[in-house]
């Protein structure tokens, strides 16, 4: 099974010079998992040859605006050119969310119809979505993606829902943390649990109390980790200052780039 990662934007909460928004592609075989929708994800889907309609599921981590705001012209692309055989799903955090969404595409006069998009509120903690034939199903099985979400702290003031992603795939282990607390606090992996064969984390939001998140992501059982969301404290030529940061944790360490591709 071919297993990658394609770094679509890699942003913090607005587009720099070199980074664009949040959106970050897997792919396990023939199954396509989006996980956040942050603008422009459909141009950077089609520059890499990918036709949105060929994506089976969109999952978003919370509603901020730069890991949504490319939701709309996703949608109106699977809807206006969908691919034979695929039904996309998109998993909203809450139902709330749906809405809004639904409210702006009526504003924007959108009559590309969402009848082969469905769209849904991902289950709660400790419970599990499956991607198999790149769409969603009610079931595990062989060259199955499980996808289970571990509840987050980062929308608490807002009393909102955020969420880190276990990604099990042809055994293989990926935690995609989203947006995080300051000191790490949340991060969805700690000692004495399973460990991890990848994680992608966001990287802005810890630069505050460095050592603090350090000290969380040393103690991590993970066997390699991808910075994502980058923070404009180290972006745009600034990279080595991350580089530098992370040299003492103990596994390999690498910062992800806008169209970077990683094997997994």
């Amino acid at each position: 099974m071919n297993k990658s990662v394609c770094f679509l934007g890699t942003s913090h909460g607005e587009p720099s010079r070199t980074r664009f928004c949040s959106s970050t592609l897997y792919t396990f075989g023939e199954n396509r998992l989006l996980i956040d929708a942050g603008e422009p994800v459909s141009a950077l889907l089609i520059r890499q040859g990918i036709a949105p309609g060929c994506i089976g599921a969109v999952a978003i981590t919370h509603f901020h605006l730069d890991h949504v705001n490319g939701l709309f012209q996703l949608t109106y692309q699977m809807g206006k050119y969908p691919v034979e055989g695929v039904s996309p799903t998109v998993l909203f955090p809450e139902e709330r969310n749906i809405p809004p969404f639904l409210a702006w595409r009526k504003a924007t006069y959108s009559e590309t119809p969402l009848d082969n998009i469905t769209l849904a509120v991902f289950p709660p903690q400790g419970q599990t979505v499956f991607l198999r034939n790149n769409r969603i199903v009610p079931e595990g099985g062989p060259d199955t993606v499980k996808i289970s979400s571990i509840n987050g702290r980062h929308l608490w003031r807002h009393n909102a829902r955020a969420q880190a992603f276990f990604i099990e795939a042809d055994n293989l282990r990926i935690v995609h943390t989203g947006d995080l607390l300051e000191k790490l606090e949340d991060f969805p992996v700690r000692p004495g649990d399973r460990s991890c064969d990848v994680c992608v984390c966001e990287s802005t939001h810890f630069y505050w109390d460095l050592a603090d998140a350090m000290a969380v992501l040393a103690r991590a059982p993970l066997r390699r980790l991808i910075f994502n969301h980058v923070s404009p404290h180290w972006t745009d030529g600034n990279e080595h200052k991350l580089t530098q940061l992370a040299a003492a944790l103990p596994y390999p360490v690498e910062i992800a780039r806008d169209g970077m591709v990683a094997a997994l």
